[in-house]
């Protein structure tokens, strides 16, 4: 998205928003509710008075108001475990090589701080796997290849590995996460593989995905991902993420913090770039 588009599109969105936007503050709270058109927006880019919206407040977002009376009525956490999906084996796809380097780092940084981390990478890192570990977790972190549903009708998934004695094929789809994954209310779920907060049109009140998905099955927060990213400024951006969350900072917060230690060029200067860290938005209350 080119600057001109961004600043058009913020005055068509922002514009009446002015008078609260500027008794705000970067921790306070702006919390989106978006229609389809707008379900790729990178909202933490738009410009307002000469910066990136991210600087100036907290981002979340939700598909309406029932989503968000839904998350807030959730268990809060303190996030103290995490369970990390990495790389899984899959034959006919390249592996995500960054992904080792993330999901290592950051289940050390849970342990360093004293908090609890499960690490499922390879041959491991199945669907059957999952859903023996995945009510543990206060945090789940994928870090894997995603397919994302293009037509109603279709299903977009996160593809682990494929675990031949169940068998089982590997595909978590958004039904498999509906009506097989036990979350922990109120945990926060980070899709961090490519496009994994694009949406699709499910000719329903709710858009489709895997965030809604998420979301409908219990999570009170879930990170995704509007584009494709490169993986090693995805595993930078996501470990100081996460160096963040374990010392006290919520998901939001952390979120933001985050992207504007990018715009400082605190995390190196290719971090600077728009497409490295305004792909990235939180849904729910975070």
């Amino acid at each position: 998205m080119g600057r001109e588009y961004l600043e058009q599109l913020a005055a068509a969105v922002l514009g009446s928003l002015e008078a609260r936007l500027s008794e705000m503050g970067p921790d306070d709270r702006l919390i989106i509710s978006t229609a389809d058109p707008l379900a790729l927006v990178p909202f933490s880019a738009l410009p307002y008075r000469g910066r990136p919206l991210c600087e100036h407040v907290c981002i979340s977002q939700t598909q309406g108001i029932g989503i968000l009376e839904a998350c807030l009525d959730r268990a809060k956490n303190n996030f103290d475990s995490v369970l990390c999906i990495g790389n899984p084996s899959r034959p006919n796809l390249d592996e995500i090589l960054e992904s080792h380097r993330e999901v290592v780092t950051v289940a050390g940084l849970f342990r360093e701080s004293g908090k609890q981390a499960v690490s499922l990478a390879w041959d491991v890192a199945t669907v059957p796997n999952l859903k023996t570990e995945a009510e543990r977790g206060d945090v789940l972190h994928f870090a894997c290849h995603a397919e994302v549903a293009t037509a109603p009708g279709e299903l977009s998934r996160l593809l682990l590995t494929p675990d031949l004695n169940m068998p089982d094929s590997g595909d978590l789809s958004e039904d498999r996460i509906l009506s097989e994954l036990p979350l922990r209310e109120g945990c926060l779920v980070n899709l961090a593989g490519c496009k994994t907060g694009v949406h699709s049109n499910s000719n329903g009140f709710l858009l489709g995905g895997l965030v809604p998905s998420f979301l409908i099955a219990g999570a009170g927060s879930v990170i995704g991902s509007l584009w494709d990213l490169d993986d090693r400024g995805a595993a930078t951006f996501q470990i100081e993420f996460y160096r963040l969350l374990v010392n006290g900072k919520g998901p939001a917060e952390s979120l933001a913090e985050t992207q504007r230690a990018c715009l400082r060029g605190e995390l190196g200067p290719a971090m600077q770039e728009m497409n490295v860290w305004a792909g990235y938005a939180l849904y729910g209350v975070g």
